[in-house]
């Protein structure tokens, strides 16, 4: 395969989704959300759970939530049950802490 005037080999060819460090478009890496289902943008997210948006950043960073979607320009959106789920865990970890235990990832 030949890509910009060089040839590629054909195990970095045939990789499929990522060449060269790029990554494929956020429509093409998560699905289209379905015409009913809401999303929301961190600032809204945060909002909705009374926390700050720093601090659901610092989540998605330390693994403790993530977004199930992205919208075409590579921002994060949030879908109810992201936010369900990121109370829940947020609860969990609490409840951990108040037990003297130390917080899981």
């Amino acid at each position: 395969m030949k890509l910009l005037g060089f040839q590629i080999p054909n195990y970095i060819a045939l990789a499929g989704e990522t060449f060269a460090g790029l990554r494929q478009p956020a429509a093409a890496r998560y699905p289209r959300p379905m015409a009913d289902e809401r999303l929301y943008s961190i600032t809204e997210a945060a909002e909705k759970l009374g926390l700050s948006p720093a601090t659901i950043a610092t989540w998605i960073r330390l693994g403790i939530a993530r977004a199930s979607r992205q919208d075409e320009l590579g921002r994060n959106r949030y879908t109810n049950a992201d936010l369900v789920e990121m109370e829940r865990r947020f609860q969990e970890r609490q409840a951990r802490k108040r037990a003297g235990e130390s917080p899981a990832r």
